[in-house]
């Protein structure tokens, strides 16, 4: 969001001071992949309507980087394609159909081809987005423009002397606005290397499980590429999996969330294998 801004108003001849960020490349959205979706929020119906406006524009946004026809995003950002969703699962473009912006939804059954079979899903289209090469996008337009960005933690308004602030801080705004509601989310997810292999990459999921009697979620996005800040330039994969959505996680020590992220692992482990393969999880059924 804030790249965006940035570009957006330089763009539009507005003098642009620089972006402020506490780093560039150890943030979810170089990480996170995903599909387009309007997700509902906790909040009055009249801002949830303005959300949903919003969301259509950007859906828009979206056909036209797959027209080839957006100014500084190109076509490899985004694909167009099915994901499949369980019967009881909230797909998020439920909206999106009802507004004719996507195709009628169909009712399928998925079969692996190795003896898994699961009944009662639902087939959308909609959009992947490749978050590491769209944001590589953006960050190559902010530079072209000549936007500085400046690595520093901004713990307060009142360390920026620029009148006008655009906040696209995320979980940074629990301290700048001092916001409680915002709270911090972990996730977790496997990537798949190029051993894999990418045949099967044509599609989405995103799915409810029940785990040890608790219900968990499954996605699988075709993500080609990982960038961390230990490697920028990015690691070349065929997909990611998932996932877990765990909050408050700030509240547990380090060594706490270390062993969160163990048993975490090997549960998410778990029911993707059994999803997939029809057994728990082996060490060598499913690449790293």
């Amino acid at each position: 969001m804030g790249l965006t801004t940035a570009i957006e108003l330089k763009r539009r001849g507005y003098q642009v001071a620089g972006i402020s960020t506490k780093s560039l490349y150890d943030i979810p959205s170089w990480r996170a992949a995903g599909y387009f979706a309007l997700v509902s929020v906790k909040t009055s119906p009249e801002e949830q309507d303005n959300l949903n406006e919003i969301g259509l524009n950007t859906f828009l946004t979206y056909q036209k980087i797959d027209s080839g026809k957006h100014p500084y995003i190109t076509q490899e950002a985004v694909r167009f394609m099915p994901v499949f969703c369980s019967v009881d699962t909230e797909s998020g473009v439920e909206y999106l159909e009802t507004r004719g912006m996507i195709p009628p939804r169909e009712y399928v059954s998925l079969d692996f081809g190795n003896g898994v079979f699961h009944q009662n899903y639902v087939k959308y289209m909609t959009y992947f987005m490749n978050t590491s090469i769209l944001m590589r996008q953006l960050t190559s337009e902010v530079k072209r423009l000549g936007i500085p960005i400046e690595i520093t933690e901004v713990k307060s308004f009142e360390d920026l002397k620029e009148e006008t602030i655009f906040n696209c801080s995320g979980l940074g705004a629990r301290e700048l606005n001092s916001d409680e509601n915002m709270i911090p989310v972990r996730g977790h997810l496997v990537t798949l290397n190029k051993a894999s292999g990418s045949g099967h990459m044509d599609y989405m999921i995103y799915t409810k499980v029940i785990q040890n009697g608790k219900e968990e979620y499954i996605y699988m996005f075709p993500k080609s590429i990982s960038v961390t800040p230990e490697n920028i330039d990015g690691v070349g994969c065929v997909g990611v999996l998932g996932g877990t959505f765990i909050p408050h996680v700030d509240k547990l020590s380090p060594s706490a969330q270390e062993q969160l992220d163990k048993i975490e692992f090997e549960r998410m482990l778990d029911r993707i294998s059994e999803f997939f393969q029809g057994h728990l999880f082996e060490e060598q059924t499913l690449p790293n």
